[in-house]
């Protein structure tokens, strides 16, 4: 998550991640956490460069076009969106996660377990794919053929 991000937007995954008794951590550039669009500050449960994604089952980026000249710097968040992706889980993400997703060389296989969170249908649809917990129809497009 990223400051700027919209509340909204937090706040329907929060309800409905809690609606499913699912449990999640915030993950930010600083254990600080962040400051949403409206002001609202948000403490981090993990810092980013300590919370690999291998450590979770699913990973939702909240992030803003301003932030992703930053991400693109930090070696550990392309590591983190990039393992995410290859270790076959499921990405929500709000629309300016496009641009860090096209600089890390993945935009164009995003695929059904890659879902915009912008309205509560998308939320539900994400909170539905995590339970999935793999898309196996990914693995093809990241793992090497011998």
């Amino acid at each position: 998550m990223t400051d700027g991000i919209d509340d909204a937007i937090l706040n329907d995954l929060e309800k409905q991640i809690a609606a499913e008794k699912a449990t999640f951590e915030i993950i930010a550039f600083t254990v600080g956490g962040v400051e949403t669009k409206q002001g609202k500050k948000v403490a981090a449960n993990q810092k980013l460069d300590g919370a690999p994604s291998v450590l979770y089952d699913a990973i939702a980026l909240l992030i803003t076009s301003e932030a992703i000249p930053l991400l693109v710097k930090h070696p550990a968040a392309r590591q983190f969106v990039s393992d995410a992706f290859t270790h076959l889980k499921v990405i929500g993400y709000t629309s300016d996660s496009k641009a860090l997703f096209e600089k890390i060389g993945i935009a164009s296989e995003l695929d059904e377990g890659c879902i915009e969170l912008a309205t509560n249908r998308s939320i539900k649809k994400y909170l539905e794919s995590c339970k999935n917990i793999r898309i196996w129809k990914r693995e093809p497009l990241v793992l090497p053929s011998f």
